[in-house]
């Protein structure tokens, strides 16, 4: 359910950065039109790399008996990598396969830029969940009168959410939008470069 609205966005974000390259006007209506007929594919890969994102996050949390997991991470890593132009085949009007392969040969062709942009978006994400960490820290410090109003585990996990809430919207209002437009970005440039017909 959360995966069918999310690949909608994610591809508008995409389809105004390619209406943008062609000179048209990127409203919402002329990126849902560009969108809405690519809606099952988006779905898919949405679908696929959420569930692959989410099991890597809550793998990473702390708990009882818990050790990093390199091999994990490495493997993630690389599925992120290679789907780097997914999305954006897919938004101009591939279907799931081709979108990877098409996504493989730009990683090929343009492994430095691929490379600096994961790497740098991943900073970033991880700088923000870090720094929820830290905030909701010295969120409780700060505010441990909160605990009177709302006490118990209830009141702990309500009032985790405000600095969880504060980064998640940095990374979907932020960081996200300039990733996407940025793959985007080097996938035009590399059909461009490459002579590749859409």
């Amino acid at each position: 359910l959360a995966s069918f609205p999310l690949g909608i966005l994610s591809g508008c974000m995409g389809a105004a950065h390619f209406l943008r390259k062609q000179g048209k006007k990127s409203t919402i209506a002329t990126c849902l039109k560009m969108i809405l007929p690519r809606a099952k594919e988006l779905w898919i890969f949405s679908w696929a790399d959420g569930w692959f994102t989410v099991n890597r996050i809550l793998d990473r949390l702390p708990k009882k008996n818990w050790r990093w997991n390199i091999a994990a991470e490495i493997l993630y890593f690389a599925w992120k990598v290679a789907t780097v132009g997914m999305l954006p085949s897919i938004i101009v009007g591939r279907k799931i396969i081709e979108s990877g392969k098409e996504s493989i040969n730009l990683v090929l062709k343009r492994t430095s830029d691929v490379l600096v942009l994961r790497i740098g978006y991943s900073f970033l994400c991880w700088i923000v969940g870090i720094s929820a960490y830290v905030g909701s820290i010295i969120f409780f410090i700060k505010f441990n009168n909160l605990f009177d109003q709302f006490p118990g585990v209830y009141g702990f996990y309500l009032l985790m959410g405000i600095p969880i809430a504060i980064s998640v919207a940095i990374i979907l209002f932020f960081l996200r939008p300039i990733y996407v437009i940025s793959c985007c970005d080097i996938f035009s440039n590399y059909i461009s470069e490459e002579k590749i017909k859409i």
